[in-house]
């Protein structure tokens, strides 16, 4: 009889704290799956003062991406370094910020409740799939179909291969036909021919729809069917201010040759106090130079050529694969050899520089500065000084070489070669 008064008395106490818990107001809000919460209305971002940036393709990590970035004028990136985009925050606390909406699995554009609208479905294909037969989004509440979908509601469909937002392939001749066989589903049947690579994403964007009548967040599932089957699972926000790749009322636009950025899937983003960041990943494995064109500001304003410096930024770069090159002629004195060179990687990068004779080596790592000039000191060993031809060699992060130089005491002959160490 005792024990079950001390049961009843712990469970009426229970009870009690969380009565006073909810009433006092300390309760968590509810949150969706990434603890932010949904009772909040998006802020807009801030885009009197947005800047551009650089950071280094070692890091990942959104925070370090921050600590990492250099912002100054620039016209080239090197491949796989990231493009920064600094938005600062409104001064509106009773709203909330969070990752923009290109980085789900789908948006809508416009994503106001109700509208016509286009839906861009962005899918990743982790493992290679071949004899592509069948594509199907499942929606949580799907959009309403203006009229019966057909081919030519389709206005995207390709494949990102290297996961930079970009579509390197189109897959518009696969399609046969588009249908709606249930209430929450669009399935797009192909061929049978086309082959996704590993690594990507299947972009498929169509109109002819109206989004669903209310601002929300609901759930969108994929399905890809071939020589194997792959799924996706990820969210499609509607609101009034999340329309295109940012939302946040402020639009994005990125160009390379023919093609847009359709998806921000690969990019990562990291919120401050005070700033919202945006990092997009570059073309990485290029054998050419390619030359991009930005617009990023007021998403109220149609017409980019209209928008002043402190409505938006606009700006020209070009990506070029990653190099260095040593200075002619190192020096050495005492015993120590000074390096100089160059290199287009990222400010804050660190890399590597070797120097090696037939088999003995002394290596030191160094940070790339802002101007990207390289300099470095390294002390050699008795059997390095006495050597009358060094190599060296400037490695990447991931130990790919970026560039070679040579230290000879004498003129070196013309057929003379290099040696990886």
């Amino acid at each position: 009889m005792k024990r079950y008064a001390q049961r009843i008395f712990w469970f009426t106490l229970a009870i009690l704290l969380l009565t006073t818990l909810v009433w006092t107001g300390t309760a968590v809000a509810e949150t969706n799956s990434d603890g932010r919460s949904d009772k909040l209305q998006a802020c807009d971002y801030n885009n009197s003062n947005i800047r551009l940036g650089r950071a280094p393709a070692q890091f990942s990590n959104p925070a370090k991406l921050v600590n990492k970035t250099q912002y100054s004028d620039f016209n080239h990136v090197a491949s796989e370094d990231w493009l920064a985009i600094q938005f600062p925050k409104s001064n509106d606390t009773s709203c909330s910020y969070n990752r923009s909406v290109g980085s789900n699995i789908a948006y809508a554009s416009p994503a106001t409740p109700s509208a016509n609208t286009t839906h861009t479905v962005v899918p990743v294909v982790n493992e290679p799939i071949s004899e592509l037969e069948q594509i199907s989004i499942e929606y949580e509440i799907r959009p309403h179909l203006n009229n019966n979908l057909y081919k030519n509601n389709i206005t995207l469909f390709g494949v990102d291969e290297n996961q930079d937002g970009f579509i390197e392939k189109s897959l518009n001749n696969s399609i046969e036909y588009v249908s709606a066989p249930d209430s929450n589903t669009i399935q797009f049947s192909l061929d049978g021919n086309a082959t996704i690579p590993s690594d990507s994403y299947l972009v498929v964007r169509y109109e002819g729809i109206s989004n669903p009548e209310y601002t929300d967040t609901h759930t969108v599932n994929t399905t890809i069917v071939g020589n194997r089957t792959e799924t996706d699972r990820g969210e499609i926000k509607y609101s009034t201010n999340l329309t295109g790749l940012l939302g946040h009322g402020t639009e994005l636009s990125i160009s390379r040759d023919a093609s847009r950025l359709v998806t921000l899937r690969p990019s990562k983003t990291a919120i401050t106090n005070d700033s919202v960041y945006l990092f997009l990943p570059t073309q990485p494995n290029i054998d050419r130079r390619n030359t991009y064109s930005l617009t990023v500001g007021d998403g109220q304003l149609s017409n980019v050529s209209t928008l002043s410096h402190s409505q938006a930024v606009v700006a020209n770069y070009t990506v070029f694969g990653r190099f260095a090159y040593v200075f002619s002629n190192p020096k050495i004195k005492n015993d120590t050899i000074s390096i100089q060179g160059y290199t287009n990687v990222a400010p804050g990068s660190i890399i590597a520089v070797q120097v090696y004779d037939m088999g003995r080596l002394r290596e030191k790592t160094v940070t790339v500065d802002g101007s990207q000039s390289l300099s470095v000191n390294i002390t050699l060993p008795n059997e390095l000084l006495k050597s009358d031809v060094l190599f060296i060699n400037v490695l990447d992060y991931n130990r790919s070489r970026l560039g070679q130089g040579v230290y000879t005491r004498r003129r070196l002959p013309t057929d003379f070669s290099r040696e990886n160490p």
